[in-house]
């Protein structure tokens, strides 16, 4: 059984799997042990999942959607399937969300989350796991690290042909979550979002001294 957690994006997810299997299709799902571990040693487990579906579904078209990170992550895998010359399956290559030419977290924020790190755990795991992992530095255009530079990993990420070339075989497709009309983004309440609006605010100060008498 699966279970979903009370998110808006995903609410949506177990009735599309169930129409996609009443349908016929087999969906795969491919997770990590670490999934902030540098992109190029999840493309290698990525590589060896898609491979062992190719190995036991060929004759049957194989389609491969990445979303957000996973895109970088399966573009690399399916680059290193084809550098095999090995017979495959994958009818298509679809990027959703993908951070092709690097993510963004406002290094504000980022700054934020640095300074306040010493004195809040929730914090501090909270800038570990969103800008301290290997993944995050590869794609951050922006790291708190370096002032408002990318990270050397970034650098170093995108200067690798390896990691940056496309899949040639299969149909390539993009798709944004955002969108088409140019239309500011809407928070929470459904408020239109605008340039320069907050995006975040919170008070440190507050939850440490709840407890002082």
């Amino acid at each position: 059984t699966q279970s979903w957690s009370d998110w808006a994006s995903i609410e949506f997810s177990p009735a599309i799997l169930k129409q996609y299997r009443d349908s016929g299709y087999d969906i795969v799902y491919i997770d990590f042990y670490d999934g902030a571990d540098y992109l190029q040693n999840n493309a290698v487990v990525t590589y060896h999942a898609i491979k062992e579906i190719s190995n036991r579904l060929c004759g049957q078209h194989i389609h491969v959607v990445g979303a957000s990170m996973g895109a970088l992550v399966a573009r690399r895998a399916l680059t290193m399937i084809e550098n095999d010359t090995v017979q495959h399956c994958i009818r298509s290559y679809t990027s959703f969300d993908g951070p092709l030419l690097g993510a963004n977290i406002p290094i504000a924020l980022q700054s934020a989350l640095n300074y306040y790190s010493g004195v809040n755990g929730r914090i501090e795991d909270l800038k570990s796991r969103m800008l301290d992992r290997p993944a995050s530095k590869q794609m951050l255009l922006m790291h708190y690290q370096n002032n408002d530079q990318p990270h050397e990993l970034f650098n170093q990420f995108m200067a690798d042909s390896s990691m940056q070339a496309f899949p040639s075989q299969p149909w390539k497709f993009a798709i944004i979550n955002g969108s088409d009309q140019m239309e500011f983004q809407r928070a929470d309440n459904l408020q239109l979002v605008f340039p320069g609006d907050s995006l975040i605010h919170f008070n440190i100060a507050q939850p440490l001294f709840d407890n002082v008498r």
